[in-house]
């Protein structure tokens, strides 16, 4: 998924509702599954700790993330003021809103499952080690990665950190190219007009 193909889903989701923006950036800077975000309690979002914590998952085990501050920042509203036993999500199920979500950003064919792969992906290309994205996305790691199966806190956060610089110099690369073709297109009809070339 480009960088542009996924500003496009947010802004959608957002429009959509504000619920399924956090959804979205969760799934995409997390790479959770669908079943364990929406399975999610407020109690599950540790604004004190600032983690997020997964009590159940597909492979049974416990699973615990730091908050990059923009996630937080998404997050607060989501749980400042609501009961610990809540369901962090009002809705169960998103078929039918991912459906028009990605229809309205114009992309219908991506799947939802689509953000987990590309939060993976950017780790990889930011430089994240394979062996934190396995245990931050929740993947059993093989017998390679089973001597480095420990990942401590602070390799989570960084992790965090590296995926979101990434992606914010492909947003600026993104900026970038989009105004250099746009002063091409203004050149372009100022050249014929001095070239004579005009009509």
């Amino acid at each position: 998924m480009t960088i542009q193909t996924l500003n496009a889903i947010k802004q959608a989701a957002l429009d959509y509702g504000f619920e399924y923006r956090v959804l979205v950036e969760l799934a995409h800077i997390l790479g959770w599954r669908k079943s364990e975000l929406l399975g999610l309690y407020v109690v599950n979002v540790q604004l004190a700790d600032n983690c997020i914590r997964l009590e159940e998952s597909k492979n049974k085990e416990k699973r615990e993330v730091p908050m990059s501050q923009s996630l937080r920042t998404l997050l607060e509203p989501m749980v400042l003021g609501r009961k610990p036993e809540e369901k962090l999500f009002s809705f169960v199920t998103i078929q039918k809103a991912w459906e028009k979500i990605t229809a309205n950003a114009g992309c219908p064919d991506v799947l939802f499952h689509d953000l987990r792969r590309t939060a993976a992906r950017s780790k990889r290309q930011a430089g994240v080690d394979t062996s934190v994205i396995m245990k931050m996305q929740g993947w059993k790691p093989d017998s390679m990665f089973r001597r480095y199966g420990i990942v401590a806190a602070d390799d989570k956060a960084d992790a965090m950190a590296k995926q979101e610089a990434y992606e914010k110099q492909l947003q600026l690369d993104a900026a970038a190219l989009a105004e250099k073709q746009q002063r091409a297109q203004v050149a372009d009809p100022l050249q014929l007009r001095y070239s004579g070339k005009e009509n």
